[in-house]
């Protein structure tokens, strides 16, 4: 069963935002990394919905999951803030900061990390609810870059960087700070990509493999490719090779 998550009206007024997001930084950063984007104050009504509908679907009819159910209060407390403010209702965010952190592409690391990981930055998508014992946030990863809702992060201030103004703003290239805890999150949801393609049937791999061959040139310029080249770089031949199995 498919859930109406919006009215009419406010499909509207989240389209709009959506489409500011997509001409003003979406497709230019992708062109060119480099540059600095500028943004208006869609910007953050932007991220607020994405972080909304991210939240919304993740505690829909789900108490029973243990992210959910132990800090259910703050979940909703978030939900009514972003939804407060997407409708004008309140001009400020307060606590439920939104943050964008540019993943265009990892070149130099320092430690281990997944050899799939420019993979997830630059192709995938994926919502989730983050908690610990400190910290929770709503995360909502599209293409290139990752949102992030906070809702109770005591690391705040150090993450500067990444918080998107009320009003005008820009995203250019800058040093990000980010927790030790999200980053291991981040390889870890890396190496399920791996898994995702090993489970795959022998019939879905032919098919794939059947597109790469017929059009290798299209395969060579696309982004999933240039995300491997970029994982290779970095991890050589384990690019290739299967994750980790953690059972």
């Amino acid at each position: 069963m498919k859930e109406k998550w919006l009215c009419h009206d406010c499909e509207q007024l989240f389209s709009g935002w959506e489409k500011a997001f997509a001409e003003a930084i979406f497709r230019p950063h992708m062109d060119d990394v480099g540059s600095r984007f500028n943004y208006g104050p869609w910007m953050s009504r932007f991220c607020a919905s994405m972080s909304w509908r991210s939240l919304s679907y993740m505690t829909w009819n789900n108490d029973s999951e243990p992210v959910v159910a132990e800090y259910k209060a703050e979940w909703d407390d978030a939900n009514l803030a972003l939804k407060d403010y997407l409708l004008g209702r309140i001009d400020t965010l307060g606590r439920y900061e939104q943050h964008v952190i540019p993943v265009e592409g990892v070149s130099e690391v320092m430690g281990e990390v997944s050899p799939r990981l420019n993979r997830y930055l630059m192709r995938s998508i994926h919502t989730d609810l983050i908690a610990s014992k400190t910290v929770r946030m709503v995360y909502t990863k599209i293409p290139g870059f990752i949102i992030l809702g906070f809702v109770t992060v005591p690391y705040a201030k150090q993450m500067r960087a990444s918080k998107i103004a009320l009003g005008d703003g820009y995203i250019s290239p800058r040093t990000y700070q980010a927790d030790i805890k999200l980053m291991e999150y981040i390889n870890e949801k890396a190496d399920e990509i791996g898994r995702s393609y090993d489970d795959m049937s022998d019939k879905q791999r032919l098919m794939i493999e059947g597109l790469v061959k017929g059009n290798p040139e299209k395969t060579m310029n696309s982004g999933t490719f240039k995300a491997f080249l970029r994982d290779h770089a970095i991890s050589g031949d384990k690019a290739f090779s299967k994750p980790k199995d953690d059972g």
